[in-house]
């Protein structure tokens, strides 16, 4: 057995350096061909290959400075947001129709957010019924202008309009959060307040609601159930 082993041992043939080197790296590590012919074609002369061309895929290598900023993705436009705010600061302000045909959100959230931490600091938790009042009217609110409305009117332009126009109330909430700490607001005066604040805010929603449905005729019939849904906000502020 082991005359054997060594007799094969004896035939094999030695071999020459540049064959043993290639024989010792085998295919781990070498370069293949494919590889050899992408880096001559896609190298600029400089040995460099070209940034676009590794991990571009087939779009040719976007970059993240063309992205657009993401608080323009969510929708969140804070020119808008002051426009519309100081828009509902004077109601007479010319609106412009970029202004109107916009449904943000963020401002009203924020809003209602503020209005329920002005009553918190007064001890009183009511960010469910505000947020409960809220969506209810606004709901409500849809289906009566899409009634008199001939062109409809999208339910977050709605929403979007009615909860700016509350920012009076707000006021008033943070007013009565000051003043309750030395002077608290009570009797005729807080009733006086409370009635220009609702006034402020339903003329201010119903203003824009006109001017976005063209509803010039139905300014009173609009007025009447946008009084109805501050009326609750400002029960749940000053009581």
């Amino acid at each position: 057995m082991n005359g054997e082993i060594h007799s094969i041992f004896d035939n094999q043939q030695p071999m020459a350096p540049n064959q043993a080197h290639m024989h010792n790296q085998g295919s781990f590590g070498s370069p293949s061909t494919e590889n050899l012919d992408f880096v001559q074609t896609y190298s600029d002369g400089s040995g460099d290959i070209p940034s676009g061309t590794i991990g571009s895929g087939s779009s040719g290598g976007t970059s993240f400075d063309d992205e657009p900023p993401l608080l323009e993705e969510l929708g969140i436009n804070f020119d808008h947001i002051q426009k519309k705010t100081l828009i509902v600061l004077h109601p007479q302000r010319r609106v412009t129709q970029d202004v109107l045909e916009d449904n943000d959100l963020a401002g009203p959230i924020v809003f209602f957010l503020c209005l329920g931490f002005l009553l918190l600091l007064r001890g009183r938790v009511h960010f469910g019924a505000i947020y409960g009042v809220g969506l209810t009217g606004c709901i409500a609110l849809w289906f009566l202008l899409n009634q008199m409305c001939d062109t409809g009117m999208q339910a977050e332009r709605v929403a979007s309009v009615l909860g700016y126009s509350v920012l009076p109330i707000v006021a008033l909430a943070a007013v009565q959060a000051v003043l309750a700490m030395f002077w608290p607001l009570s009797g005729f005066l807080l009733l006086v307040f409370a009635a220009a604040c609702v006034y402020w805010c339903t003329f201010t929603a119903t203003t824009l609601f006109v001017a976005i449905g063209e509803m010039e005729k139905q300014r009173y019939l609009i007025m009447y159930p946008v009084a109805l849904f501050y009326v609750g906000f400002l029960i749940l502020t000053i009581f």
